[in-house]
């Protein structure tokens, strides 16, 4: 498929996906270059391509019970991340992400029976999966690319801290999560995404049903057999990838971080910057404001009720700046243009050019 052809930012065709019969079948490769299986290439192997490397390691230990709670959790909770026609299976997130209508920090909750119970279960689970699965990378294959990018992030403020096993410290973990089961899904690039994936796919106790799952790396003619426990690295963001499943009941577990989340850490910090607010009329900005104070603003937003203390980031422009230079009259940008003009804080405006 030609590039031009392909859609938006992802360089997917939306529903083009791999069928059963282009999997590999037996000694029959189906065309493909490398066909990895358990015992292929032994437990370990790496693979250099112009993309970046690919870390592949099928692992002998038991999956942590839990890995396997939190994602039975998140599928029956959490609300599916997209629906394509031609695609099937399931993918949902956890984990931190940017609500788009408030311009906030958030962690993805229950969509389906969202009561304080299966909220509260989110959060534990989520902090005992995530603590489990950075251990469990630890001792792979991934552990260098994983320490690499975890130090990445924790530079970036964009990490997600859970209490260590003994509960004496707490531990920096990725901070975004994707889980699926028997996902087939078109050829993409996770453009959205600011640091490496690492994923674990495994099945259900009866392995001698055949369930299966192919991921695939389709520019370098790669197929990675996750019909047992195995773990896979790649460079998402530039390395075209998908799923094929062709029996049984597979599920993954990815972890990754958000391009939208890191922003939001970075503007965060350059509000705490020396001179953040030294701005011009006409330049454009970033303005904070809390959520519950937004309802002095014909701003509707869900959250409000929920998290009134979480700071909302939008970008403006900035009209006129008072005399004492304290206040500043705004007008926000983008969804939002419709609002104002708005009086604001001068301590709740920063310049853009300190956000990196």
């Amino acid at each position: 498929m030609s590039d031009n052809k392909k859609q938006g930012r992802r360089k997917q065709v939306n529903g083009l996906v791999y069928s059963t019969l282009q999997m590999p079948c037996g000694s029959d490769k189906k065309g493909w270059h490398h066909v990895i299986r358990r015992g292929t290439e032994g437990l370990a192997t790496e693979f250099n391509t112009p993309g970046g490397t690919i870390q592949v390691e099928f692992l002998t230990k038991i999956i942590p019970a839990s890995i396997t709670n939190a994602v039975t959790h998140f599928l029956s909770t959490h609300a599916p991340t997209r629906r394509l026609h031609g695609e099937s299976g399931v993918m949902v997130g956890a984990g931190t992400r940017i609500d788009t209508t408030s311009s906030t920090k958030m962690l993805y909750v229950p969509s389906k029976n969202n009561n304080n119970k299966n909220l509260g279960a989110t959060t534990s689970l989520l902090c005992d999966a995530s603590r489990d699965f950075n251990e469990l990378l630890s001792h792979t294959c991934c552990k260098d690319a994983l320490h690499k990018d975890l130090k990445f992030l924790k530079r970036e403020s964009n990490v997600l801290k859970v209490p260590s096993l003994d509960g004496r410290t707490r531990l920096s973990v990725h901070p975004s999560y994707a889980i699926s089961h028997n996902l087939t899904n078109s050829i993409h690039c996770d453009v959205n995404d600011n640091s490496r994936s690492f994923a674990l796919f495994y099945t259900t106790k009866d392995r001698d049903k055949g369930s299966c799952t192919w991921f695939l790396f389709p520019r370098y003619g790669i197929a990675i057999q996750c019909s047992d426990n195995v773990v896979i690295s790649w460079d998402g963001r530039c390395m075209e990838h998908c799923s094929c499943t062709t029996k049984g009941d597979v599920f993954s577990f990815f972890a990754s971080s958000n391009k939208g989340v890191n922003r939001h850490c970075n503007i965060v910090k350059a509000f705490h910057k020396r001179k953040y607010n030294k701005v011009n009329v006409g330049d454009f900005i970033y303005t904070r404001k809390k959520l519950s104070d937004m309802k002095n603003v014909p701003f509707n937003d869900a959250h409000a009720g929920s998290h009134p203390q979480k700071w909302m980031y939008r970008t403006a422009k900035v009209l006129e700046i008072g005399q004492n230079r304290t206040k500043i009259i705004i007008q926000f940008t983008a969804s939002l243009a419709n609002l104002g003009p708005l009086e604001y804080d001068i301590c709740d405006v920063c310049r853009m050019d300190l956000v990196f």
